[in-house]
Order: C-alpha cells, then structure tokens, then sequence
C-alpha cells in the first residue's frame, strides 16, 4: 500500500468516527451529564459557600476541578464542541443521499431489479399497451402519487420530503447544542432584593431598579397566591419606565429579564453603650449575621415571626403572615464564635451584653429578583422551530417509491411488472401495495398471474 493509499485510509477512518452515531451518543451522554453536574451545583458563588454546603474535602475537589464554573471549563467546551462537530460531520455526510433521494431519485429500473424488490408484482393486463399504461399511471395519481414516465416505465414517488426529517432534526440538535453553550459563555444568572424604597445599582446594567413596592397575596389558608413587586426603571435620574411583576411575568429591560424569585424578612438592628450613645445601626436578613468588629461580636438574625407564639410544647410557631405579634429571633455570638445567648424580643427591646445594648427597632419584607441574561433565547427559539419542522417531516410524510414497467406481451393484452420500497412504516406500505394492486386490478380488469 502506497503512502498516499494509508493517508487517504487513515482520513476516511477518522471521518467514520467523527461521523459515528455511537460517538455521538456518548458525548451526548457526557455534555448532558456535566451539564446537570452545573445545574445542581451553585455557579460562580463564593468559595466560603462551597465549604459551608459541601464540607471540606468536597469543596476543594468543586474548585479544583472547575465545577463551581462548569460552563466555562476548557472540558465542558471541548466535549461541547466534539459534540457540536460529530452532528455537523453526521449532517454533511447525510446530505448528498438525501439530496440525490429527494431531487434526483432513481428513476428507471429493470425488470430484475422491480422483481428483486421485498414488494413487488406481475399482473396481465386486459388492455393494449398505450391504455394500460395510462390506466396504471391514473390510479397511481389517484392515491397521490407524482408520477413521471422515463422510457417505457412508470417512476411514481409521494412524501419525498420525508428525508429530510432527520436531517432537519440533527440541524436543531446542533442549533439547540451551540445555542447552550454560547448562552451559558456570555449570559449569566444573578438575584438582587431589596425593601421598598430602595434602589439598586448593578455593574452589568446601565440604569437602575427602584422597588416601589412588594406584596403578597394570600389564600383563606394562609398559603401564598402571588407575589407582586412594583419596580422602576431609572436612567440618568430620570424614571423610564415602571412594571408590576409576578412570578412569571417578568420586567425585561436592555436584554435583561428580572423574574419575581423569593422574599423574607429584614431587621434594624441598633448598637449602643450604656450610656445611649449610639455605636452602629444595620440591616440584616432573615439566615445572615452582622460582625461588630469593636467587640469583636456577631449578631445572627435567625428569623422573623410576624405573628408569634408558642405551641403546646413550648416551641415558637407562626399563627400568621400578618405582623400582629411580630418577634425577632437571633443569636448573639462571642469572639470565638460561641454562642452567647438566643433571644426572642419584641420591636425595640433591648438585649445588653458587656456594656453594649442591642435592639431591632423595625421590620420589612423585601423581595428577592432573579436577573438573567440569556442571548441564547433566539437560537432556542429558532433550533426548537427546526426540530418541530424535522420531527413532523419525519413522522408525517412517508417517503414511498414506485417503479412499474408495462411490456405489450399480445394484442389486447399487457403485463405490468410493478414494485415498490419505503424506508419506513414498512408494513404500512405493504400493505397499501397490496390495496394499489387490487385497485389496479379492478380499474384494468386484469387477472393475477
């Protein structure tokens, strides 16, 4: 073997696997699997949160691998692009004989090769050879066929563009695959909140978003119906435009989209001496804490009970979302982070530890807006339309085709050899050949042979 033989051996074994759909699947299996992997994983939090949630050895494997930023790690591209490369190459190497299927079929073909077909027949015809010839190609129109007449024979095709269903799919696979990866490199997925009132300022935004308003609509049971913030836009100063959201129904603004995502409960703590002399002033969430770094003092703000009281067991329960008997749970940690105290006090009581006094003097809900920017959408969009589109070809039209010849064998008399072949629903096919033949049969009043 040549030089040039290997290297041309060699390029079409490495094109076979490329093109393989047994590749395709594993790295299919792969992309999927590493895409849940980013799913279940927070994305780009801070370290400190990985440790918190996963222990210390889990963490440091999540950071040494990239885990904590799946979607841009140099494996997730590559399997990504393999991916993306294996249904190109499939889709190229599939075009020319789908195309030649669809817009050049084989249009002639021998006694032989019509008798060699899985469905095929011989039948004499009581008709001379121009009129059996026309009454085939009739009942062939009839049930839908395109007929065209090469020679002495008959070509009859119906639901060509079938072929082009999985074609079109694989497209969309591509279209959809690309459209993730390109949204999940220069999108992003980020939550701000707020109480009403305020105004917050992102860096990847070129206005600012003032929360007017939240409310929360509740059923006779006191479960939750709908959340509802009212939120401004506001450039260069100046209020552009105004919304209410709800889940669902987001604010979009400048490619951004801002979804109604959660809400809880905001404290105002206040610090001071014995002597009333104020010392610092904070608001702290629901689950956060608050380091006063003078005495080297954490505050833990635990939860917030609108409505509170405690059960026959002694345990605090909430009666209602409503503030009727609002109490503020916390916990007051020392400098070695050993809990000091946990205190249950009302609006503006006082708890005094070493010469310092700490109070929560008020309360508010605040909401909680998930920010996402996804430039993959259109492509979504577009790739779902594609595979829409691939899948009704494929599962609607039934690529048929139909070769017949009719040979004059004595005066008044013809023989039609006719057969056929669909690549799908095969025994569908079988049997409406066998359902055209007797209809040929009856429309020609022939006789099987």
């Amino acid at each position: 073997m040549t030089e040039e033989l290997k290297q041309k051996s060699l390029k079409d074994k490495l094109w076979r696997l490329i093109c393989s759909m047994k590749v395709g699947i594993i790295l299919l299996i792969i992309v999927a699997g590493l895409s849940i992997i980013g799913s279940l994983i927070p994305q780009n939090a801070e370290e400190s949160l990985y440790f918190r949630e996963y222990g210390d050895a889990f963490a440091r494997l999540i950071l040494a691998t990239g885990m904590d930023n799946v979607f841009e790690t140099w494996w997730y591209l590559l399997f990504g692009g393999l991916l993306s490369l294996n249904l190109l190459a499939c889709s190229i190497n599939r075009f020319p004989g789908i195309y030649r299927s669809v817009f050049n079929p084989k249009k002639k073909m021998t006694e032989k090769g019509i008798k060699n077909l899985k469905n095929s027949k011989e039948i004499t015809i009581s008709s001379g050879h121009e009129d059996a010839f026309d009454k085939v190609k009739d009942v062939l129109q009839k049930e839908g066929y395109k007929t065209e007449t090469p020679g002495n024979g008959i070509f009859a095709s119906k639901g060509r563009f079938g072929y082009f269903g999985s074609f079109i799919t694989h497209i969309s696979f591509l279209v959809i695959v690309l459209g993730f990866m390109y949204g999940n490199m220069t999108g992003f997925d980020s939550h701000i909140g707020g109480v009403p009132g305020d105004t917050v300022s992102m860096d990847y935004a070129d206005f600012d978003l003032r929360i007017d308003d939240f409310r929360i609509d509740y059923r006779d049971d006191y479960s939750v119906n709908q959340y509802y913030s009212d939120l401004t836009v506001v450039e260069n100063d100046e209020e552009t435009s105004s919304e209410t959201i709800y889940v669902n129904r987001p604010l979009r603004q400048d490619g951004l989209s801002f979804y109604q995502s959660s809400y809880g409960w905001q404290g105002s703590l206040k610090i001071e001496d014995e002597e009333s002399f104020f010392l610092d002033t904070i608001d702290i969430i629901e689950g956060r804490h608050y380091h006063y770094r003078f005495e080297n003092l954490t505050v833990h703000f635990e939860a917030f009970y609108p409505d509170f009281a405690y059960d026959q067991d002694g345990h605090p329960v909430n009666r209602s979302p409503h503030p009727n008997n609002p109490r503020f749970i916390w916990y007051l940690l020392d400098e070695h982070g050993e809990v000091v105290d946990m205190i249950i006090s009302e609006k503006g009581e006082t708890y005094e530890y070493d010469g310092i006094e700490f109070a929560f003097t008020d309360y508010d809900q605040y909401t909680v807006l998930r920010v996402v920017r996804d430039p993959s959408v259109p492509i979504f969009f577009f790739g779902s339309v594609l595979m829409m589109l691939g899948l009704a070809l494929s599962f609607l039209f039934f690529p048929r085709r139909i070769w017949a010849l009719v040979e004059p064998v004595e005066t008044g008399k013809s023989k039609l050899i006719i057969g056929g072949q669909s690549f799908k629903s095969k025994a569908k096919f079988e049997e409406d050949f066998n359902e055209l033949i007797t209809e040929i049969d009856e429309n020609t009043s022939s006789k099987p042979k």
